[in-house]
């Protein structure tokens, strides 16, 4: 490994979600511990106009996207994810009223993001895990009438009386029960999840190196996380607990569901490949039939970077 930093323009797809992981990366010295420096590292909800901006050559790789890259690969586009940061969805249904099962969501108002925006594009992750929740509890999901939420509040629809039920993710489960709402548990969910390194294979072959400082660097703010809890917690209360508004209750719930969640090696697991892929033919069945799951996926970066380790001093 080369000496000189690389540097890189990037967009994040979530920040309530990856922005602790970024956090620790710019402010534990991560990057430059790495050898890569952000040009552009900017965020970017929606998966459409970053994987746009990833064609277009402004961006050199998306962390996230894990479902819509199917709809480009079946196009053949030469899209690829290299490595993936969570495995597992830790969700909760919330209610006004105690529920024990989803299929008590039928005739029910529940408050979700849009599967799908104006263009008719896919445009929420969480919304299409929803579809899969309701799926595999046996709920009908066209007896369920859903009410469009923005910027994830749901849990205020519920509680002002808007909707019956909505769908968090940890640690927004905190907040829905401040608001004095019910909460149901879900089954962990196998997902693709969190930071995936989302490129173009061109992009990769012309400067491989870059690709596995990123990875290195991903791998590396993962175990400062897990090995250095006050530290990180005191990075996440002056950096992304301001910019979320939340107190030390929630930095401390995001700490420990990121400790649990953050998968240290960065391998994807079978089970969340499959999952995310089952989400692509949700929204575009005709376009991915046939297409394999693990096309998106290329690890022989990752397993490159397991296998090699730093030179002393690096």
């Amino acid at each position: 490994m080369s000496n000189s930093a690389q540097e890189f323009n990037a967009v994040y797809r979530n920040y309530s979600g990856m922005g602790p992981v970024v956090e620790v990366l710019e402010h534990a010295g991560i990057w430059k511990q790495c050898g890569v420096q952000p040009g552009e590292l900017s965020l970017e909800h929606s998966p459409s106009r970053a994987e746009e901006r990833l064609f277009a050559g402004e961006i050199d790789l998306i962390f996230g996207n894990h479902v819509s890259p199917y709809l480009h690969l079946a196009g053949g586009k030469p899209i690829v994810c290299l490595s993936e940061t969570k495995n597992y969805d830790v969700a909760y249904c919330v209610s006004r009223e105690p529920i024990d099962d989803l299929r008590q969501l039928e005739g029910k108002r529940v408050a979700a993001g849009n599967l799908l925006d104006e263009q008719g594009r896919f445009s929420s992750h969480p919304r299409a895990d929803v579809s899969l929740y309701l799926q595999r509890a046996g709920a009908r999901e066209d007896q369920i009438t859903f009410v469009p939420e923005e910027h994830g509040n749901g849990d205020q629809l519920v509680a002002a009386g808007d909707a019956d039920a909505t769908f968090v993710l940890a640690p927004f489960e905190v907040l829905a029960r401040r608001l004095g709402l019910h909460l149901l548990p879900l089954e962990p969910l196998p997902m693709a999840f969190g930071m995936t390194i989302t490129t173009l294979t061109p992009n990769v072959n012309r400067n491989p190196e870059l690709f596995e400082r990123l990875i290195r660097a991903l791998m590396a703010a993962i175990a400062f996380f897990r090995t250095e809890r006050e530290k990180t917690i005191d990075i996440l209360t002056r950096t992304f607990g301001p910019r979320m508004r939340w107190d030390a209750e929630m930095i401390d719930a995001t700490y420990e569901f990121n400790v649990g969640a953050l998968e240290p090696t960065l391998y994807p697991r079978a089970e969340s490949i499959m999952n995310a892929f089952q989400l692509a033919t949700m929204i575009a069945p005709d376009k991915v039939r046939g297409l394999n799951p693990l096309a998106l996926w290329d690890l022989h970066y990752l397993r490159k970077v397991h296998e090699t380790p730093l030179p002393s001093g690096a």
